[in-house]
């Protein structure tokens, strides 16, 4: 949904209709964003809400010292894991965000521009095209960035992969929301 905003800025996002094919505006597919954000960040909220931030990030109590060592170990290893998997959905958020806002990119690609006479014109203007794909885009890097900080969270805070397993498959229905 994030993307569909930067495409209909460069004017690739059309709708068929009977009568024929209309450009996409993207301040409505921007608009759209706004909402599928905050059900993301409320999904993301009540999970971190859920944690028990008393909870000692090494394995304290009922453990044998065995696993008191190989703990931290393989809490590094997943957060290393669980970054190098985000790492390609941040990038690319990253991208597109820096060819939104590189200014030759506005200027060299071949997009709709209304004749400077018509009642909406400016709703096509750079500075109108530019923001709502970048506030698109700034949407989605945030989503990504929050997912993996409370993905380390959870990792850090779980003693068992069972526990972990099951807060995942919440995090993860509600990033894929």
């Amino acid at each position: 949904m994030y993307d569909s905003v930067t495409m209909a800025a460069l004017g690739g996002v059309h709708l068929q209709l009977p009568r024929g094919t209309v450009r996409v505006h993207p301040i409505w597919l921007c608009l759209g964003c706004i909402p599928l954000f905050v059900a993301q960040q409320a999904c993301l909220l009540y999970m971190r809400l859920g944690q028990d931030l008393q909870k000692p990030v090494h394995g304290e109590g009922e453990m044998t010292d065995g696993l008191k060592w190989i703990l931290p170990f393989a809490k590094t290893l997943m957060v290393y894991m669980l970054a190098l998997m985000l790492f390609p959905e941040l990038l690319g958020a990253f991208r597109l965000l820096l060819v939104v806002l590189n200014p030759t990119t506005w200027i060299d690609v071949d997009r709709f521009r209304p004749d400077i006479r018509a009642k909406w014109a400016y709703l096509w203007s750079t500075p109108v095209l530019v923001t709502s794909a970048a506030i698109a885009e700034s949407l989605k890097l945030a989503i990504g960035y929050v997912v993996l900080v409370d993905s380390v969270s959870i990792v850090l805070v779980c003693d068992t992969v069972q526990e972990i397993r099951g807060r995942k498959q919440t995090h993860w229905s509600a990033r894929k929301a």
